[in-house]
């Protein structure tokens, strides 16, 4: 790469003002000069929302004297976004656009990016740090801290601030959405340990093509931000990230690079504790002690399917906006010329997407428990408010290991009384169980105070779609079967089973010792271009174990995937 165009907020924040913002400048790369082209922001406001006297005022004031300024946008804005078709093509703006720039092709010239670095030497060199444009550096922080930072802006752009101030009002980095998500964080970090896997396999040698072209394609990095809208809440990004991961890594299998069966043990996602991951023919698995022994990543190794690709419910600044506004019409565009930027419009809530709407307290992951009353509120269950102890934010320790199982324990207090309890996983080809016991220490019966309670499983999934007749649920002696976004409570079942036409993938839970079973959508709250809407993320699979069946006993959950798992009718 030889030169590239980039957002000129950079250039802000190393100091430089507008009026320097011409051209091109290079920067240090890797050793080499890269060309860096300043986009401006002024220009990607004014096309193609601004009528086009307005550009060409524009380019009047800063273009003339033989300076080059840089335009580069995405292609969405030029008939996706909202009134954008009618105004841009239906209105004629782009061709009455490009007819302006060719009428005044005496003094004003269109060029690509390689011909003016073959034409000109550089403005000059230029040191920049990390960032971002403006708006994707204020979605990069906390939703607080980022809904205030919008509000400035706002406040400083009517007010006309001085410009200076771009380079002390700076906003997030790309990085804090490894923070602020815990999906973008778990993905970033599982894209790095495929790469340790290629590492491992090829060392300095080229990768072949089927193990290094998806690899590549899961570090396109739409998946890993989240703003105005899309990113990681949407869950076919995630979904496409996490099958090419298993792409390339199933390449590396084939070619006898990648051991199968096997356990290996690391902090793999940095954050300070040790972590298991299991490969089986079937399925990967992902174990946390740290983080409640639960499962950070379940895969369906054969159809490369990530089955518990679903996302933590969180406050976003824009649902702050809302509720501020409550529904103001905002100013649009100014004077009434031209249309509003998406970036520009208030945010609207027509179908009350808001309502009801549930935040996780932390990341929901799948074999975490917690200890409610047997007869708990769906509702607490659910959003995991009735969970006393919750359990997920428990570390657990390892007890015992081996390629075939992991042993793990965590002790607490319940009513008075110390409890130990205990988690055993056990690996196979295509299944693996989770069994767990409990008991009092110094005690030979279950205190009382602990009769009337219960250990709730939940396991979040998805099969991407909630209401497909393509993707569903079946569960033991009931008619079914269910779609994904359904929300209903079972009785004491001994199966339930989710089926995916489309991909193929199954899986088939077999219970022991459960006497409840609700399953629930998880939904999140997004900015589109049409509003606020609620997005299907998944599915939250609730299991009820009462503690007086696994207090002195045991009581499991076992996942059975390939083909045993399916119906007959998908077999």
């Amino acid at each position: 790469m030889t030169y590239a165009p980039l957002d000129d907020h950079h250039f802000h924040l190393a100091g430089f003002n507008d009026e320097n913002l011409h051209g091109y400048y290079t920067v240090a790369w890797e050793g080499a000069p890269l060309r860096i082209f300043p986009i401006s922001r002024d220009l990607r406001y004014l096309i193609p929302f601004r009528p086009v006297d307005q550009v060409l005022s524009f380019l009047d004031r800063r273009a003339k004297g033989g300076r080059v300024l840089t335009y580069a946008d995405d292609g969405e804005k030029f008939g996706i976004w909202p009134e954008t078709f009618h105004w841009v093509w239906e209105e004629k703006y782009l061709e009455h656009l490009f007819g302006v720039l060719e009428a005044q092709s005496g003094w004003l010239r269109v060029a690509s990016m390689g011909e003016v670095v073959a034409e000109r030497k550089p403005t000059g060199i230029a040191v920049l740090p990390n960032a971002s444009y403006t708006e994707m550096m204020e979605w990069a922080l906390p939703a607080q801290i980022s809904h205030v930072f919008h509000e400035w802006t706002l406040k400083w752009e009517k007010e006309g601030a001085d410009p200076v101030l771009r380079t002390i009002f700076r906003g997030g980095i790309f990085e804090n959405f490894l923070i602020k998500y815990p999906e973008v964080h778990r993905l970033y970090h599982r894209m790095l340990l495929t790469g340790r896997f290629i590492e491992e396999a090829f060392g300095s040698a080229e990768p072949p093509d089927d193990v290094i072209i998806p690899y590549l394609r899961a570090q396109g990095n739409d998946v890993y931000w989240h703003g105005l809208f899309g990113g990681v809440y949407l869950s076919n990004l995630r979904h496409e990230a996490y099958a090419n991961l298993l792409l390339s890594e199933k390449a590396l299998e084939a070619g006898g690079k990648l051991p199968v069966p096997t356990m290996i043990e690391g902090d793999f996602d940095a954050d300070g504790a040790e972590e298991y991951f299991v490969r089986q023919r079937g399925y990967n698995l992902w174990i946390t002690p740290h983080h409640g022994g639960s499962v950070l990543e379940w895969d369906n190794r054969i159809t490369g399917f990530h089955l518990t690709n679903t996302l933590t419910r969180q406050e976003e600044a824009y649902h702050l906006r809302y509720r501020e506004s409550r529904g103001s019409s905002g100013e649009g565009a100014p004077g009434g010329q031209g249309i509003a930027s998406i970036h520009d419009r208030p945010v609207s809530d027509n179908g009350q997407a808001l309502n009801g709407i549930v935040y996780d307290r932390r990341p929901r992951r799948a074999f975490a428990e917690g200890i409610a009353p047997l007869d708990a509120p769906p509702k607490g269950l659910l959003d995991g408010s009735a969970l006393s102890p919750d359990l997920g934010q428990c570390p657990y320790q390892v007890a015992g290991k081996s390629i075939e199982e992991l042993l793990l324990e965590t002790a607490g207090t319940l009513e008075g009384s110390s409890f130990l309890l205990s988690k055993r996983y056990r690996f196979s080809s295509n299944q693996f169980s989770i069994v767990w016991s409990l008991s009092a220490p110094g005690q030979k019966d279950l205190p009382d105070a602990w009769k009337n309670r219960a250990l709730y499983v939940e396991i979040p999934m998805t099969l991407l779609a909630g209401h497909d007749a393509g993707r569903t649920i079946t569960v033991d002696r009931r008619d079914g079967p269910f779609f994904w976004d359904d929300s209903w409570e079972h009785g004491e079942v001994a199966w339930y089973r989710g089926e995916d036409s489309w991909s193929k993938t199954a899986f088939y839970a077999a219970l022991s010792g459960i006497i409840r079973l609700i399953h629930a959508p998880i939904d999140t709250v997004s900015l589109s271009e049409s509003g606020l809407r609620q997005t299907f993320q998944g599915t939250m699979f609730i299991h009820a174990i009462p503690l007086s069946r696994i207090f002195g006993g045991e009581a499991s959950i076992t996942i059975f995937q390939g083909h045993e798992s399916r119906s007959p009718s998908h077999a």
